[in-house]
């Protein structure tokens, strides 16, 4: 289902444009409302809307100058510029209006606007430049932490495109197989565990399922191929990314790279720019971060999570690196409520992460 956050100041016009929506003949949502571009801002970051329609004429914020603000924020979002005024006006001047609509607005125009968001299924997964084949470049280039953020835009994106099951699972049988594809190429193939391919794949378990089948071919990657000195950081960042949760030491690393401590402390400091301890705990406030905003798991069981013995030890790093304490950092984010759809969405989006 498509998103849309609506920004105007003026209640009958947004109201008609809630109208014109409703006759449209294709799933689409209007997940938020705003009446001022500040609170534009705000709730585009919150809620993340497929796309934004906004009016240029609002208190506290221009529309013209909140899009400038979304888009630096989230490029991929989608904003039109609502206007009683010429389209010249703001086409030269603001590369962060996707389009502009002038006012009265027709329904016709809001359809092809929206029509234009469903993307073929050759476009992602065979183009030039696709997210495919980004995931499979990562993969090749043995960048654990790259290919998994590749593969997780590419499931949101064949989710987003909501053009029936079977498409859907043939899509995903084609991203294991070019991802087979690849450890054939590098010879690890037989040490590849078998997948189950009988295994029902559904809009809910793919991304668990892609996932899983990601670190088993990283696992097998830092494991058997042999480490040179140009590939010693390559694998201890790969490692550190499939195991940071598991409280993991700099000894753990170098006897599973067969080097010093001593040696790996220092390569790493050199190539990363930063130490071993320090690299482990900025991932692991990352991670953090994307559970306080995205669930309800209670600030305790996240610590623990995150293999820290005591979550009071863990607010103290989270407030020393965030500037705020978790329950803070958490409640930033409970003004906006999203709707229930979009609810469901992040519940699939943090199979990821969870």
């Amino acid at each position: 289902m498509l998103t849309i956050l609506l920004v105007d100041d003026e209640y009958l016009e947004r109201e008609a444009f809630k109208k014109l929506v409703d006759k449209i003949d294709m799933e689409a949502a209007i997940i938020g409302e705003a009446v001022n571009g500040e609170e534009a801002v705000s709730l585009a970051r919150n809620l993340d809307p497929d796309y934004i329609f906004i009016d240029e004429r609002l208190p506290k914020l221009r529309g013209s100058e909140a899009a400038k603000i979304i888009k630096e924020n989230n490029p991929n979002q989608r904003i039109y510029l609502m206007t009683i005024h010429t389209k010249s006006e703001f086409a030269s001047s603001n590369n962060s209006i996707d389009g502009i609509i002038s006012k009265p607005i027709r329904q016709k125009y809001i359809q092809t606007i929206l029509s234009s968001y469903k993307i073929n299924h050759d476009e992602i997964l065979y183009s030039k430049g696709g997210l495919l084949q980004h995931l499979l470049q990562a993969i090749q280039m043995e960048d654990y932490r790259e290919s998994r953020d590749w593969l997780s835009q590419l499931v949101q994106q064949l989710l987003k495109m909501d053009r029936g099951i079977e498409n859907f699972h043939s899509a995903v049988k084609i991203i294991m197989e070019s991802m087979l594809a690849i450890c054939e190429a590098k010879g690890l193939l037989r040490y590849i565990p078998d997948q189950n391919w009988e295994q029902e794949i559904t809009t809910y378990n793919a991304g668990i399922l892609l996932e899983n089948f990601l670190k088993d071919i990283f696992q097998v990657i830092i494991e058997k191929q042999p480490v040179t000195s140009k590939r010693e950081i390559n694998l201890i960042l790969n490692y550190i990314e499939l195991h940071y949760m598991e409280g993991i030491s700099l000894e753990d690393i170098a006897e599973f790279v067969h080097l010093s401590p001593h040696y790996v402390s220092r390569l790493f400091k050199r190539e990363v720019q930063t130490t071993f301890v320090n690299y482990v705990t900025d991932r692991k406030i990352e991670h953090a971060k994307v559970l306080l905003k995205n669930t309800d798991i209670p600030v305790v069981n996240i610590a623990m999570k995150l293999s820290f013995q005591e979550h009071t030890y863990f607010s103290k790093v989270f407030k020393k690196a965030v500037g705020q304490t978790p329950t803070e950092y958490r409640n930033q984010f409970r003004n906006a409520q999203p709707n229930l759809s979009n609810a469901f969405n992040n519940k699939i989006h943090m199979n990821w992460y969870i």
